[in-house]
C-alpha cells in the first residue's frame, strides 16, 4: 500500500499531542479559570474542573524531564495560588491536596525543578498549609480527607527539603520549620491528635534528614540533644513502636546518633531502644506469620547489638 503526502500529513495531524503541549493547554486552561471571576454556586463546578486537570497533570510529572517543563511554564506559581488563599479567592481541599502533590511530582529528582519551585515560594506556602491542619481541624473537613491532606503537604515537603541543601536552609532560616516540628512533638496533645499514617510519614522526614544529607550541618537539624530528647522520650517511642515501620524509622534514627559519635544523647537514645525492645517482645509472642517474626527477630538483634556499642561508649 502506497501512502500518499497528503495520507502523510493527515496521519500527522492525528497524532496525539506530546507532554509538553498538553501540559501548556492544561496549564493555560487552569489559568483562566483561576483568573475568571465566578459566581458563588459555581464555585464547586470550577474547583472540580481544576482538579481533574491537576490529575491529568499528574500523570505527566510521573516523567522526570517534565517537571522542568511545569516549571517554565509557571507551574509552580499556580500551584501556591492554588495553596494560599487570598481575600477574594480559596479553592477546595481537593484542589489544595492535588497541587501539593503536583509540586511533589515535579521536583522529585530534578534539581531545576526544584530551584523553580524554590523561588516560587513552595515550601514555605506548603509548611503553612501543613501549620494550618495542626493540631485543630479544618472546619467542614472529613477527618480521612484531612490525613489524605497532611500526607500530601508532607510529600511535597520532603520532595523539597530532602537532599537539597538550600531548600532545607530555607526550612530551618526562613521558615523555622524545624523549630515547628519539634512544638509539634513535644506537646502531648499535639502527638495525640496525629493519625499514625502522618506521624510516621513526618518521622520519615526527619529520618530521610538524618541518613541521605551528607553534611553534617544539614543532618543537625534533627541529630542534636532536643529532637533526640524528644523522639526517644518512652512516651513517643512507645506510640511509634506499635508499628514496624515505626521501629524501623526511630531504629535508624538511633543509628544515626551512634554513627554521630553525639555522646549527649546516648543516655535517652538507650531508654528509646529499651522501650521499642519492649514492643519488640509483644509482637514476637502474638504475631501470627513467620516472615513477620523473623523480621521482629532481626530489630531485636539489632536492638541488642546497638545496646551493647552504646555499653561500650
Amino acid at each position: 500500500m502506497f501512502v500518499t503526502k497528503q495520507n502523510k500529513t493527515k496521519q500527522k495531524s492525528q497524532m496525539p499531542p506530546d507532554d509538553i503541549t498538553q501540559m501548556r493547554t492544561i496549564l493555560n486552561r487552569m489559568g483562566n479559570e483561576t483568573v475568571e471571576k465566578i459566581s458563588e454556586e459555581n464555585i464547586k463546578e470550577r474547583d472540580e474542573k481544576i482538579a481533574n486537570d491537576l490529575k491529568m497533570l499528574h500523570e505527566m510529572l510521573d516523567q522526570v524531564d517534565n517537571g522542568e517543563n511545569f516549571g517554565l511554564m509557571n507551574g509552580f506559581e499556580l500551584m501556591v495560588t492554588y495553596l494560599q488563599p487570598n481575600d477574594t479567592t480559596d479553592y477546595s481541599l481537593e484542589v489544595k491536596f492535588n497541587a501539593a502533590h503536583a509540586i511533589g511530582l515535579a521536583c522529585q529528582n530534578n534539581q531545576k525543578a526544584f530551584a523553580m519551585a524554590l523561588k516560587a515560594q513552595c515550601i514555605p506556602t506548603i509548611f503553612q498549609q501543613l501549620e494550618q491542619t495542626i493540631p485543630k481541624q479544618l472546619e467542614q473537613v472529613k477527618a480521612a480527607d484531612l490525613v489524605n491532606y497532611q500526607l500530601k503537604l508532607l510529600y511535597g515537603l520532603s520532595s523539597l527539603i530532602r537532599q537539597n541543601p538550600s531548600g532545607l536552609q530555607v526550612f530551618q532560616q526562613q521558615i523555622h520549620g524545624d523549630d515547628t516540628i519539634f512544638r509539634w512533638l513535644n506537646t502531648p496533645e499535639v502527638v495525640q491528635s496525629f493519625n499514625n499514617r502522618v506521624l510516621l510519614k513526618l518521622l520519615t522526614l526527619i529520618v530521610d534528614i538524618t541518613t541521605l544529607n551528607d553534611n553534617w550541618t544539614e543532618k543537625s537539624i534533627f541529630i542534636n540533644s532536643r529532637f533526640c530528647q524528644v523522639l526517644c522520650h518512652p512516651s513517643l517511642a512507645s506510640l511509634v513502636s506499635t508499628q514496624y515501620r515505626g521501629r524501623e524509622l526511630l531504629l535508624s534514627y538511633i543509628q544515626q546518633i551512634l554513627a554521630s559519635r553525639f555522646n549527649d544523647c546516648f543516655h535517652i537514645a538507650e531508654s528509646g531502644l529499651h522501650e521499642i525492645q519492649k514492643h519488640i517482645n509483644s509482637a514476637t509472642h502474638s504475631t501470627s506469620s513467620d516472615s513477620d517474626s523473623e523480621f521482629d527477630l532481626l530489630q531485636a538483634k539489632i536492638i541488642n547489638d546497638m545496646l551493647q556499642l552504646f555499653k561500650n561508649s
